[in-house]
C-alpha cells in the first residue's frame, strides 16, 4: 500500500494525517507493508519506520517551466525519468492512497508542480493496476484550466473519493466536476486513537490560552500591500495578547510549519517585547514545535485555542478544548461551522481585536457546554471514520 501527500517534519499538520492513517492501516491491515510518496523520504522513513520515494513536485517553482530551451533538454528528459521511477515504486502495490487537507489546488504552485505530480502517480498506479482512493482531501483554488485538467482527470482515475468538509465537494462541483456520490468525511486526524487523559493546563491558578501563529500574507496581491497585510495581522495578534496577559492570563504561541511560521514568531516577539511583555517573566511561553507529538503535548496544556492553523484546531477539538478560528481560508470556517461552533470564527483578512475579545469571553463562560458538545462531536467522528476505514479497505 503507497501513501502519497507532502510528508514531512515541516508541515505538522499533514504529518497529523500521515499518523492517522499509518494507525489505522495497523489496526486494519497490520499485514500490510507501506511505502510513503512523498516530499521529505529521509524524515518519512526515520519517523514513521517505512519505505519512502521522494516526489518531485518539491523543487518545482512557479515560472521555472517559462524557458522552452530549458524545458526541452533538462525538464522532458527528467519527466520521462521520473514516471518510469513511479511506475517501478508502485509495481506489485496494491493500492494508492491519496491524502492531504489541502492537496487539490494551484496556489503557489507551477504549471507542472504538485497537481501534475498527483496525475502522473495516479496514471504510474493504474497502470500497475493498482487501486486509487483520495481520502478526506481538501479542495483549495484552481486558477489554471490544466491544473483543473490534471486533477479532475486524476478524480475520474480513483475508485474511491472524499472530502473533508462539504465546500470542497463544491468547489469541485462549481468546476463541472460529479461528485454528487463522493463522500464528505470529518479530517483524518479525528480517526485518531482518543488521546490520553494527560496534563490540561500549566497546572498554576491562571488559566492557559494558546494564541496561533502562521506565515499569513492574505490573498496574491503587490509585495507591498501582502507586507501590510503581514505587518497589520501581527500588530493584531499581539494586541490580543497583550489583553490577555493583562487580564492575567498566561499566553502559549502556537504554530504549524517549523519553517514556514518562524518569521511571524521572531515578528509577535519583536512586537511584544515593543509593548512591554516578553518571554522572561512567564506570561508568555514560546516554545519549539518540531513535530506532531510536540504539537499535541502543548495543545494538552491550554484551555482555550485561538489559532489560523487548521490543524491546531482540529487536534484542540479532539481534546475538548474551547477552539477560536482566525480563518485565512474556508476550511476553518467549514470546521467550526460543521461542528456547531459557527459563532467562534473571523475571518483574518478583516481581523477585529475588539470582536475578538468578546468572542474569547463568550467562549470562556461556555467552555463546560463547549467541552461537552466536542467530547459527542468527536465521538461522532470518530464513529464515522470506522464506517469509512471498512469502504476504504474494501477488496484489498
Amino acid at each position: 500500500m503507497a501513501l502519497f501527500g507532502k510528508f514531512g517534519a515541516e508541515n505538522i499538520g499533514n504529518e497529523c494525517t500521515l499518523a492517522a492513517l499509518l494507525e489505522n492501516i495497523h489496526r486494519y491491515r497490520p499485514q500490510d507493508e507501506v511505502l510513503g510518496v512523498c516530499t521529505d523520504p529521509e524524515d518519512t522513513r526515520l519517523r514513521h519506520k517505512i519505505r519512502a520515494v521522494r516526489i518531485e513536485a518539491v523543487v518545482h517553482r512557479r515560472g521555472a517551466d517559462r524557458n522552452i530551451l530549458r524545458f526541452v533538454l533538462v525538464r522532458l528528459p527528467a519527466e520521462i525519468v521520473g514516471w518510469v521511477k513511479a511506475v517501478r515504486a508502485l509495481y506489485g502495490t496494491d493500492a494508492l492512497m491519496m491524502t492531504g487537507t489541502g492537496m487539490l489546488t494551484d496556489s503557489g504552485e507551477s504549471l507542472l508542480g504538485f497537481p501534475y505530480e498527483i496525475f502522473k502517480w495516479v496514471c504510474a498506479a493504474r497502470c500497475c493496476g493498482c487501486r486509487v482512493r483520495f481520502i478526506a482531501v481538501g479542495v483549495g483554488p484552481m486558477r489554471s484550466g490544466i491544473t483543473r485538467t490534471f486533477i479532475h482527470t486524476a478524480l475520474r482515475l480513483a475508485d474511491y473519493r472524499s472530502y473533508r468538509d462539504n465546500a470542497s465537494r463544491r468547489r469541485l462541483q462549481d468546476q463541472g466536476f460529479n461528485a454528487e456520490r463522493d463522500s464528505v468525511v470529518p479530517d483524518l486526524a479525528f480517526s485518531l486513537r482518543e488521546p490520553p487523559a494527560l496534563e490540561t493546563s500549566n497546572g498554576g491558578a491562571r488559566r492557559v490560552i494558546g494564541v496561533g501563529v502562521m506565515d499569513n500574507y492574505g490573498p496574491p496581491d503587490t509585495e507591498r500591500r501582502r507586507r501590510a497585510f503581514f505587518d497589520t495581522y501581527i500588530a493584531k495578534t499581539a494586541a490580543f495578547i497583550v489583553w490577555l496577559v493583562r487580564h492575567d492570563y498566561v499566553v502559549r504561541i502556537l504554530h504549524g510549519d517549523v519553517t514556514c511560521d518562524e518569521e511571524p514568531r521572531s515578528r509577535l516577539r519583536s512586537e511584544l517585547a515593543r509593548q512591554g511583555v516578553g518571554p522572561d517573566d512567564g506570561r508568555v511561553i514560546d516554545s519549539d514545535i518540531r513535530s506532531f507529538d510536540d504539537l499535541w503535548q502543548q495543545l494538552t496544556m491550554t484551555d482555550i485555542i485561538i489559532s489560523p492553523r487548521y490543524h491546531n484546531l482540529v487536534l484542540g477539538m479532539m481534546l475538548n478544548k474551547p477552539v477560536i478560528a482566525l480563518s485565512y481560508d474556508y476550511k476553518n470556517e467549514a470546521l467550526l461551522t460543521e461542528a456547531g461552533l459557527g459563532e467562534y470564527w473571523q475571518r483574518v483578512e478583516e481581523l477585529d481585536v475588539e470582536r475578538l475579545i468578546a468572542q474569547f469571553e463568550q467562549a470562556e463562560r461556555n467552555s463546560d457546554a463547549i467541552r461537552l458538545l466536542l467530547e459527542n462531536v468527536a465521538q461522532r467522528y470518530r464513529e464515522q471514520w470506522k464506517n469509512e476505514y471498512s469502504r476504504i479497505f474494501a477488496d484489498l
